[in-house]
């Protein structure tokens, strides 16, 4: 593969990664509430998971690259019809605007803790950041995603690899395989991979442009998958080590490094800041465009009215809003990633009686 190609695919892989691998991801609430809770049984979860996320990536980007697609609605209503996409589409809206509000939410938790400052304070800094980044449209949202994503991914594995070091090597010997599986850990990757999607088919959809070619994007999705998949087992590894302490806190992976390290936990806090700025920019984004398209105004108009209204919205708390919005909206999302997975199989059949 070329170097420009191998690039691009990097690009892509990082960039769908990048719309998962948000506060919720780099914190450790998500995989604390949909996997830690399972112990053992979790890590098969997670490896269902990865295998999902890469499979959603392979179908989604294939189709952006094959039929052109441009935004959401390009890749919805082909796939519904127009009454079904529409309350799809008015329900992902809500979710993203879930989802943005929930990142100003975390700001707010996190600057509090750290440097001693109320939470609305650390809301209104993380609005003033997101517009600005919103502000410069698609090629704003890439350009952070292409920075803050290898941060993330290199501040994370080094934060997890820095605990299991730490660890005296008996604690290893916890991790065995189980032979009696229940269906609470497969329901619950279904739930986390579902909820996920809605947004990251979203930005997905508006890729058509950085997809050099159809290996690319197969590619790039498969990626993306593996490198969730990857970290979230070091990550959900390092958690079980203090089971089940972590479950008790706002961000239990940091719980879990300051065990070891309180200036280690002090510096991921700032990757951890990062990855609420992902989320916020990458959902921000999302809303700001909708908005836009629907009345007719500018990306920088629209900027402003989705930061400026989110900030009053963010008082709810950030693992409140986890846990409930999260497995609500994993219901919605569930639905849609069935019909993409058997859009995808109709356009393999048909594609195959072709050749």
């Amino acid at each position: 593969m070329k170097r420009d190609s191998v690039q691009s695919v990097i690009k892509v892989a990082a960039l769908y990664a990048g719309t998962i691998i948000g506060a919720g991801f780099a914190s450790g609430q998500e995989l604390a509430r949909f996997f830690l809770v399972y112990r053992q049984q979790g890590f098969y979860g997670i490896a269902f998971a990865g295998v999902l996320f890469s499979l959603l990536g392979f179908i989604v980007l294939d189709r952006v690259y094959s039929e052109r697609i441009h935004n959401f609605d390009e890749f919805l209503f082909p796939m519904t019809g127009w009454n079904l996409g529409l309350i799809v589409k008015v329900l992902s809206f809500l979710f993203l605007v879930s989802v943005f509000i929930i990142m100003i939410a975390g700001s707010g938790s996190l600057l509090a803790g750290v440097v001693n400052k109320p939470p609305h304070a650390g809301a209104v800094a993380m609005g003033l950041v997101c517009m600005l980044v919103l502000m410069a449209d698609i090629n704003g949202l890439v350009n952070v995603s292409m920075v803050v994503s290898p941060v993330l991914l290199l501040g994370i594995i080094t934060a997890g690899l820095f605990i299991l070091f730490n660890m005296d090597l008996p604690v290893f010997k916890q991790f065995r395989l189980i032979k009696n599986i229940t269906d609470n850990w497969f329901w619950s990757s279904l739930l986390y991979v579902s909820y996920n999607s809605i947004m990251s088919v979203n930005v997905l959809s508006g890729m058509g442009s950085f997809l050099r070619s159809r290996n690319t994007a197969r590619l790039g999705g498969v990626l993306g998958g593996i490198i969730l998949c990857v970290i979230a087992v070091i990550m959900n590894h390092c958690m079980y080590i203090y089971y089940p302490k972590p479950l008790e806190e706002t961000f239990p992976f940091m719980e879990a490094l300051r065990r070891n390290s309180e200036v280690a936990s002090m510096v991921y806090s700032f990757v951890l800041w990062l990855a609420m700025t992902l989320s916020a920019v990458t959902s921000g984004y999302c809303i700001a465009d909708r908005i836009r398209r629907k009345f007719g105004i500018n990306i920088r108009s629209a900027a402003a009215m989705v930061c400026m209204s989110a900030v009053p919205l963010s008082t709810a708390g950030f693992s409140r809003l986890i846990s409930f919005i999260y497995p609500v909206f994993g219901y919605l999302g569930l639905f849609f990633v069935v019909l993409i997975m058997i859009n995808g199989l109709k356009t393999a059949t048909t594609r195959k009686k072709m050749w």
